[in-house]
């Protein structure tokens, strides 16, 4: 005689049932801390600025070496007599 389990029908929809929705709660979790962990981004439309508060856009990040030169005193005061 053999040592090997029977399954029945019901026993394997059974079985199929309970890791379906084992799996469905597994997807769920992980899509609910994704969209937990984003952080609302500004992005632009249309040449205009606008916060997306999903995190869904790409974030806007300024040009590299854009304000990073301070002017001087002189070139304040130059500038001064233009305006």
């Amino acid at each position: 005689m053999s040592c090997a389990a029977h399954l029945t029908r019901r026993d394997l929809s059974r079985n199929l049932a309970i890791l379906s929705l084992a799996s469905l709660v597994h997807a769920a979790g992980a899509l609910g801390t994704r969209a937990a962990q984003r952080r609302p981004v500004v992005g632009f439309h249309a040449d205009a600025p606008w916060l997306d508060p999903s995190g869904c856009d790409l974030p806007f990040h300024p040009p590299a070496g854009l304000g990073t030169v301070v002017p001087d005193r002189e070139s304040l005061l130059r500038l001064g007599h233009f305006l």
